[in-house]
């Protein structure tokens, strides 16, 4: 299988990955299983849409932040926001006992495009590909990853501007299993459920939530050269780690988790800093 798209550069590379892991969840008990483990409430997702969700570790930290899309009854599909579908496939595998759910992951060929306007949630299954509406953007996967991806429409710069834009971060290895929710936004995002019950990490969620003293958040920031994700830099005189990120035309603007973020939703110190966004 080819590594790359034709074409791919390395700058890409930074902003919307060419080449996506998916994880595909069926059976009779995958509703329930996906319910138990992931972050989210299940209950609220419906047949065609798709939500935000998360798996984490009894700490509450973000072991995998994902777009869970539900394409019939018995089915639940993955799109994986960084990470190995593999590695977490094995994880999820050891906690399915004797429920009736098979976990299988797979690759596909990730394009992407902004939309001037979408409502945002549906999701599209067709027999090679799936389709994801952000929104602001639109997220097509060809999952016969198997042969050279089908160029198809595609303006990934553009697309992982608005991804930025809308703070919808995407998780650089060394983000994995470091980060608590709030540092990502994940209430914002309804990625954790703060009523649904019992999942992994489910109590520091709601001490979070109800009591704060969480000083980590995500904000979006301006960088005058383009930097890979994971890198750490100072931002208005505090650390700052990058995530994902793209080019406005004159600067690189990407996502950042702040160690101490600023008391206003935005500031200008140095011209460094646009938007935090809330927790």
């Amino acid at each position: 299988m080819p590594t790359h798209p034709p074409g791919q550069t390395a700058c890409s590379d930074w902003t919307l990955p060419a080449e996506a892991h998916l994880l595909r969840i069926e059976g009779a008990d995958a509703l329930a299983f996906a319910q138990a483990q992931f972050a989210s409430d299940l209950r609220e997702l419906v047949i065609g849409r798709w939500q935000w969700s998360a798996w984490l570790d009894a700490q509450g930290r973000v072991r995998a932040l994902l777009q869970l899309a539900r394409s019939d009854e018995q089915t639940l599909i993955a799109l994986l926001r960084g990470g190995s579908g593999d590695a977490l496939a094995q994880d999820l595998r050891r906690y399915v006992l004797r429920a009736r759910v098979r976990i299988t992951p797979q690759r596909a060929w990730l394009h992407a495009r902004p939309l001037a306007s979408g409502g945002g949630g549906s999701a599209l299954l067709q027999a090679t590909r799936l389709r994801l509406d952000a929104g602001s953007h639109v997220l097509d996967l060809d999952l016969a990853a198997d042969r050279e991806p089908d160029p198809g429409p595609d303006d990934r710069n553009a697309a992982a501007l608005a991804v930025v834009r809308a703070g919808h971060p995407w998780l650089p290895e060394v983000a994995r299993g470091t980060l608590l929710p709030p540092a990502l936004s994940l209430l914002r995002l309804q990625a954790v459920s703060l009523g649904k019950g019992c999942y992994p990490g489910q109590e520091l969620v709601a001490r979070l939530h109800y009591r704060g003293g969480h000083k980590r958040r995500l904000a979006r920031v301006r960088l005058a050269a383009p930097q890979p994700p994971g890198s750490l830099a100072i931002m208005a005189g505090q650390a700052a780690l990058l995530l994902n990120g793209a080019s406005d035309g004159r600067e690189w603007e990407a996502l950042a988790v702040l160690s101490e973020p600023p008391s206003t939703a935005a500031i200008t110190v140095q011209g460094i800093v646009l938007e935090v966004f809330p927790a």
